[in-house]
């Protein structure tokens, strides 16, 4: 008796099983990532936002400076909402920062804060900015 060429039903099966587990795998990794990459340009998007706050209040510190309260931002490019809040800080009177920063440079953060779904993110970005150079008038 002479045998066929020729796999059996069980060889098939067990081969369409392997390769039904291998394009549950790639394509599950293939969703993880785009998720993870959607998830990182959204910080990206939003720590641009916070350092252009930070930015604008770099040139100098006017008399007039007020911290400014935490206001929300709604952007249609932004998909959650960013709650941002710009603030100079001062360091303790004991602190060695307070002798370097002296007069003319003040420490000033932004803080951008969101939610997306049961997670809090927060970006805080803290710089130096030069002070305005308040001189008094000379008396006559």
């Amino acid at each position: 008796m002479q045998r066929k060429k020729g796999f059996t039903l069980i060889e098939v099966l067990g081969a369409m099983a392997i390769m039904t587990g291998t394009v549950y795998v790639m394509s599950d990794l293939h969703i993880r990532s785009m998720f993870r990459l959607m998830r990182e340009r959204e910080k990206f998007l939003k720590f641009y936002i916070v350092k252009n706050a930070l930015v604008q209040q770099m040139p100098l510190l006017r008399k007039e400076f007020k911290p400014t309260k935490p206001e929300r931002l709604e952007d249609e490019n932004v998909v959650n909402q960013l709650t941002l809040a710009v603030e100079v800080l001062e360091p303790s009177a004991k602190s060695q920062l307070k002798d370097i920063l002296g007069d003319q440079l003040a420490l000033v953060q932004a803080t951008g804060t969101w939610k997306n779904g049961p997670f809090d993110y927060d970006i805080k970005l803290v710089s130096f900015a030069q002070r305005e150079v308040w001189l008094e008038d000379p008396k006559p």
